[in-house]
């Protein structure tokens, strides 16, 4: 009897998700992680099947009654908890094995659920850092072997248009001058990105930076009949930070937004502290605390695969976008020791959100 407690007590203390399955693939018991893990209780779980806790994956039914017939185990294999309520996905990693009877006999099967949302976050920010850290070599040794003849394009440029009587002529001459300041704009914003020059750290008051910026830009939303809305939390404190940076992450942020945002609707600019706003979060990766700032814009939303790609250098959805100002934005964040996400179901706007250390 105490070894039947002791069991009890172990099996609902485990912080992972555990199902115990019988030999028909039907749930016959949950831990409460488990239970936490699909937002439903005991009860509601209880003779539902594999096929109905993974609809979206069928090979995990297939290897759970494996796992029950031939005493098969499998290990982190990557599927998808599907949460109705809510309408979101959640990464799981699930490790399958069988189990048996006090005689020895195959019973059925065991599911250890891992949720993989932390796992996942951290592989992301890693290939984002890969990426930012390719590309400072890649920026570097462009920039020495672009510059210079571009430099000599332009000015050759600007002499023969001088010389010619023709307007016509100095027209076309004119694109190319345009285009070669262009081209040397951008090469700038790739060495931004190798460029690792000490910042001016000092208390920064984030409200006013993002006041600033509201009141350069909210005529550019005004044209598509937008507004702003400000959800400001009073109780921010200063963050030691450098102001003229963070001013380039939201320029860059709000624009975007106004960009993407549909006409006649509007786009919120949202702080909080980091902590009661994120209590049911999962723990942000090397944050204790800080403040949260988030940009919410209404437009058509970001899909799932641009998602994954919208820190890419030279990546971009615009016709006339040079893909370099989300990695730009997130080398400042992080070298700020802050983190920055995008958060988007593809359909119905885009909330940016930035995560700061005071």
């Amino acid at each position: 009897m105490r070894d039947e407690n002791l069991f009890k007590n172990v099996f609902s203390s485990l912080i992972e998700g555990i199902a115990v399955v019988s030999g028909d693939m039907k749930v016959i018991a949950g831990n409460l992680a488990f239970q936490e893990l699909f937002r439903q209780s005991l009860d509601a779980l209880q003779g539902k099947t594999v096929d109905e806790l993974f609809p979206y994956h069928p090979e995990v039914a297939a290897m759970a009654s494996e796992s029950f017939e031939s005493a098969a185990a499998f290990r982190d294999k990557d599927a998808t908890i599907f949460i109705k309520d809510s309408l979101t996905e959640i990464p799981v990693l699930l490790s399958i094995s069988p189990y048996f009877s006090s005689e020895g006999i195959p019973s059925g099967a065991l599911i250890l659920c891992k949720d993989a949302r932390f796992q996942k976050e951290v592989e992301n920010s890693v290939r984002q850092s890969d990426n930012m850290s390719n590309l400072g070599v890649l920026a570097l040794g462009m920039a020495h072997e672009i510059r210079n003849p571009l430099g000599g394009i332009r000015g050759s440029a600007q002499l023969l248009r001088d010389e010619l009587p023709d307007k016509d002529q100095k027209e076309y001459l004119d694109v190319v001058v345009k285009e070669a300041d262009r081209i040397d704009r951008m090469i700038r914003n790739m060495m931004g990105l190798a460029d690792s020059q000490k910042m001016d750290i000092q208390e920064v008051n984030i409200h006013m930076i993002l006041e600033e910026i509201i009141t350069l830009e909210k005529n550019s939303l005004a044209e598509k009949n937008g507004f702003f809305i400000q959800d400001y939390d009073p109780s921010l404190p200063l963050i030691h930070a450098d102001g003229d940076k963070l001013k380039q992450v939201f320029l860059n942020l709000i624009k975007n937004a106004i960009d993407a945002n549909r006409n006649g609707k509007s786009i919120t600019a949202l702080t909080r502290m980091y902590g009661d706003f994120t209590s049911r979060m999962a723990p942000i990766t090397g944050l204790k605390s800080g403040v949260i700032v988030e940009i919410i814009d209404n437009g058509s939303g970001i899909s799932e695969e641009n998602q994954k790609q919208i820190f890419t250098p030279f990546f971009s959805t615009k016709k006339k976008g040079t893909g370099l100002g989300m990695p730009i934005s997130l080398k400042i964040i992080e070298s700020h020791g802050g983190k920055m996400k995008i958060i988007s179901d593809g359909k119905s706007g885009t909330t940016v959100q930035i995560i700061l250390p005071y």
